[in-house]
């Protein structure tokens, strides 16, 4: 799927490379759904999960903010998708970046940030994965539940990516059956 103006690199299918320990995928979709565009990565993760079910290789996760207790999860995959919502993005917009582990505080409560809790999975694991965050351009942050138009879209436009991206893979895993005759 060709990538819109408003989505940037690194591509989320060009970094799902094999890992160790293997080749699972963690999608994290995270946000408050009662405060507007907020609740965007949230969103796309229901929606990725309602359109792709769960994939033996990907599991994805919608939830209002990262918790400590992810790290388990994170520490036995190859590669971290975290969707979320930014006010540093224009509305609208994807941006896609490699994320990498950030000392600090450990990730509790509101502030809890992908790179924290990658730093933390590490720390108590010894082992991360790879990780990408797709921020998704937050118009209001206001109280109140639902999405901004722009976001809508852009969610859908995420969602498409993750879904194609998960096709594919799954497509190249699967053995290519013999027709009669073939060796």
């Amino acid at each position: 799927m060709p990538l819109s103006a408003t989505d940037s690199s690194p591509r989320p299918e060009a970094a799902a490379r094999p890992a160790p320990p293997g080749r699972r995928r963690l999608v994290v979709g995270y946000g408050n759904p009662l405060r507007g565009d907020d609740g965007a990565g949230a969103a796309a993760a229901q929606a990725l999960a309602a359109r792709v079910g769960e994939p033996a290789a990907e599991e994805v996760l919608a939830t209002q903010q990262l918790l400590p207790e992810m790290s388990e999860r994170l520490a036995a995959v190859g590669l971290a998708l975290f969707l979320d919502a930014s006010l540093e993005v224009p509305a609208g917009a994807v941006e896609w970046r490699a994320v990498r582990p950030a000392g600090g505080a450990p990730p509790l409560g509101h502030h809890a940030v992908p790179e924290r809790l990658l730093a933390l999975t590490e720390a108590l694991h010894g082992r991360r994965p790879r990780a990408v965050v797709a921020h998704i351009g937050a118009r209001r942050l206001d109280y109140g539940a639902g999405l901004s138009p722009e976001v809508r879209r852009a969610v859908e436009r995420v969602t498409e990516r993750l879904a194609g991206s998960f096709a594919r893979r799954h497509s190249r895993a699967e053995p290519r059956r013999r027709r009669n005759g073939e060796p």
